[in-house]
């Protein structure tokens, strides 16, 4: 199934922009799509999974989660961050089976540039795992910007990424989104 018509995709970078309704939150419109926005998304074809893109920054839940409205797991509610550099899920009309994979994305406060939330990849990489039913929702506003390190003591530069909101965002805003309506 195509993406809904609800939905524009830039070619020039992984965000989306929602066109049409959209859950709000806090800060406005279209800067989190959260799966529990059941007039956006739904489940099988209309799961939030179902419109990722490799490189969108997610959030998901562990600890605990709900799968077919049963709470399953046993630790604490956790929310973290990634990118995702694989989608292996399986969609039909009324569930979605299978797995994301990818790359765990720290956050600090970024009270010098004044945008909120840095975010960026820690090193060494730590590569995440976890089903469609612990997705929380995807970031859309995050730009991303190479930034060059000098290690002036081995003459080395190192290239790393950090992103940052284009509308202000604070440290845990999604807590409580992902609850079922």
């Amino acid at each position: 199934m195509l993406p809904s018509s609800n939905i524009i995709h830039k070619t020039s970078s992984p965000q989306r922009l929602l066109a049409k309704e959209h859950d709000t939150d806090e800060i406005g419109k279209g800067i989190i799509d959260y799966q529990s926005n059941t007039n956006q998304f739904g489940r099988g074809e209309q799961h939030l999974s179902a419109v990722l893109y490799e490189g969108d920054i997610v959030i998901y839940r562990t600890g605990n989660w709900y799968v077919d409205g049963v709470l399953v797991g046993d630790g604490d509610i956790q929310y973290k961050i990634c990118r995702i550099e694989t989608i292996q899920i399986v969609w039909t009309h009324n569930c979605e089976h299978g797995v994301l994979r990818g790359l765990d994305i720290n956050t600090t406060n970024s009270s010098s540039t004044k945008r909120g939330l840095r975010f960026f990849i820690p090193t060494p990489f730590v590569d995440v795992e976890f089903g469609p039913e612990q997705l929380v929702g995807r970031i859309n506003t995050i730009e991303w910007i190479k930034t060059t390190t000098s290690d002036y003591g081995s003459g080395r530069n190192e290239e790393e990424e950090e992103g940052f909101s284009s509308i202000p965002l604070q440290e845990n805003m999604w807590i409580g989104k992902d609850e079922m309506l």
